[in-house]
């Protein structure tokens, strides 16, 4: 399925023809990032930091990516990063493994080179186009479209069909990918904090 042909089926299913589908499209991109937990969807990337002395002597900063949608990851060395906020990690005592998202920057107290894992935002397409979500999770890609298109018109019954829809079936492809991932007969294994 292309681009093209998901606004032919989002205007069959809603029967409207007056809905600004390429203008939702990167929210709806930026929430499928988000939201969506599925390989296809994850990528790594080595980040340099660069120094931040205007916030700290102790504070280095890598730039987030421009496709970046949601940090699943973070590591330095050999240690891996524990979420915390910016104004925590500013606090003396959070020497190390910690990093704060904030605005377009990954922050940490470590100067070495990040390696990240994250959810990328997917670029927009023309009508002609598609890509890996949207031929694997059309159903995702329907309804988070179907969702931001409510939001734009202020459309609040059909947003909260849409939404609950969406819902469904973001749940639905994060756990078949959580199943496809896991071998028969084996739990998945928390990486911090046991079983």
């Amino acid at each position: 399925m292309n681009w093209a042909a998901l606004k032919a089926l989002t205007e069959v299913h809603v029967h409207r023809k007056d809905l600004p589908l390429d203008d939702a499209q990167s929210i709806m991109w930026r929430q499928v990032a988000s939201d969506l937990d599925v390989i296809e969807n994850e990528v790594f990337a080595t980040i340099p930091v660069v120094a931040q002395p205007a916030i700290s002597a102790t504070i280095w900063m890598a730039p987030l990516p421009a496709d970046f949608g949601r940090l699943k990851l973070s590591k330095q060395g050999a240690a891996y990063l524990v979420p915390t906020d910016l104004k925590t990690l500013l606090q003396p005592q959070f020497m190390g493994c910690y990093y704060a998202v904030s605005g377009v920057g990954i922050y940490t107290r470590v100067n070495a080179p990040m390696l990240i894992n994250y959810g990328l935002v997917p670029a927009d397409l023309a009508d002609a186009e598609t890509n890996l979500l949207l031929t694997k999770y059309p159903n995702v890609v329907l309804y988070g479209l179907l969702n931001a298109c409510s939001s734009i018109v202020q459309d609040l019954e059909a947003g909260g069909d849409y939404a609950g829809k969406y819902a469904q079936a973001i749940e639905s492809a994060n756990a078949n990918s959580s199943l496809a991932r896991t071998p028969a007969g084996w739990g998945t294994v928390n990486v911090q904090g046991g079983w």
